[in-house]
């Protein structure tokens, strides 16, 4: 299957399109909103911080059959199943947001790549770090990633 632009798509067209993937290795690419992130002084200031990444991943899987989901808690999630013809499409419960649940290759010649961006201009890692709570400077690596589908720019 080749790359496909689906930052222009509703999130139902992006569904469509990950459907199609059966749970094969593809490109995928999104961006997400960091500022959950900021320390109170980026906060105050409001800058707003993002971050594009591009990564090798399986979609169209049920987290329910892998092992991965037996590596976490389940009660208290706020994550909800969605039944469509995308297999590992969830919802936020409180705000209806949804996520497509993506495996990340384990390969180490096809690691993540990541960019941020204070207010559109790309800035350095590190310089996103600085603007950062120092809780939420490291991120954990896990078997599963959870993508907003409103994020979503390529797949395939």
């Amino acid at each position: 299957m080749a790359i496909t632009n689906v930052s222009f798509m509703s999130v139902p067209e992006k569904i469509e399109v990950a459907a199609k993937l059966n749970g094969h290795y593809s490109c995928i690419q999104w961006t997400s909103e960091q500022n959950y992130k900021l320390n109170a002084a980026a906060k105050k200031s409001g800058v707003v911080l993002t971050k594009r990444t591009k990564m090798i991943g399986r979609a169209d899987i049920e987290y329910q059959n892998t092992k991965e989901y037996d590596k976490h808690e389940h009660t208290g999630n706020h994550l909800e199943r969605v039944e469509c013809s995308c297999k590992g499409v969830a919802r936020n419960k409180y705000n209806g947001r949804m996520y497509l649940e993506v495996y990340p290759s384990n390969n180490s010649n096809q690691k993540a790549e990541s960019q941020y961006f204070l207010n559109g201009r790309p800035i350095s890692k590190e310089e996103a770090l600085e603007l950062m709570q120092p809780s939420k400077r490291e991120s954990k690596a896990s078997g599963l990633i959870t993508i907003p589908l409103d994020g979503l720019e390529l797949i395939g």
